[in-house]
């Protein structure tokens, strides 16, 4: 996530759910995770293209979701539209409710986003 803003308020604290195997000590930290790929559109050219979901959790100390907030703001702005070789499009599907996460012991909201390669 290449946006120096997001920088700011995280660092290099971004992190593969799968990767972790302690609670990260420093907080906001984001947990990010890719759905299963599956077909999409088939254009006129014959070309099938895949959608890929991503879902990326911001945590936070319990209190005030603000700071969190702010995180997906700066999150949704670096990866809605953006397109790469292998990325022809990414796009935002929804952001979460106010969630507790008992196991991190934060508070937490989660974005998730549609890659279409």
């Amino acid at each position: 996530l290449d946006n120096p803003d997001l920088g700011v308020e995280v660092g290099d604290r971004i992190y593969q759910s799968s990767s972790i195997s302690e609670i990260p000590a420093v907080k906001p930290y984001i947990l990010y995770r890719f759905g299963t790929s599956a077909p999409a559109l088939v254009g006129d050219d014959g070309v099938t293209k895949r959608v890929q979901p991503i879902q990326l959790f911001v945590h936070d100390n319990p209190g005030d979701y603000a700071r969190i907030d702010r995180i997906l703001v700066l999150i949704r702005a670096t990866l809605e539209g953006q397109q790469s070789a292998e990325v022809t499009r990414c796009q935002w599907l929804e952001e979460s409710e106010d969630l507790r996460d008992d196991e991190m012991f934060t508070i937490t909201r989660f974005a998730r986003y549609q890659l279409i390669h």
